[in-house]
């Protein structure tokens, strides 16, 4: 399996331009941006969740997904 980059735009070309699109949490409740994880040590001193590297909200629409990867989107098409 390997990454693959597409452009939102060419998915959405026949109906109109992409004016705006914010990355939401998976739950689609909240900006990407907005998250805040609760991180804790257990009795054992592990770690609350494993380590995931940050992902940056993307800034244009050129999307980048690695395998197994969802990412979500609210997208404002004119």
């Amino acid at each position: 399996s390997h990454p693959v980059t597409f452009d939102l735009q060419s998915l959405f070309k026949s109906i109109g331009q992409i004016s705006e699109f914010t990355e939401l949490t998976l739950a689609a409740n909240l900006p990407l941006t907005d998250l805040k994880r609760l991180t804790w040590l257990s009795s054992e001193q592990e770690s609350s969740h494993m380590f995931v590297p940050e992902q940056k909200a993307a800034t244009n629409t050129t999307i980048r997904l690695i395998p197994m990867q969802i990412r979500t989107f609210n997208v404002l098409v004119q």
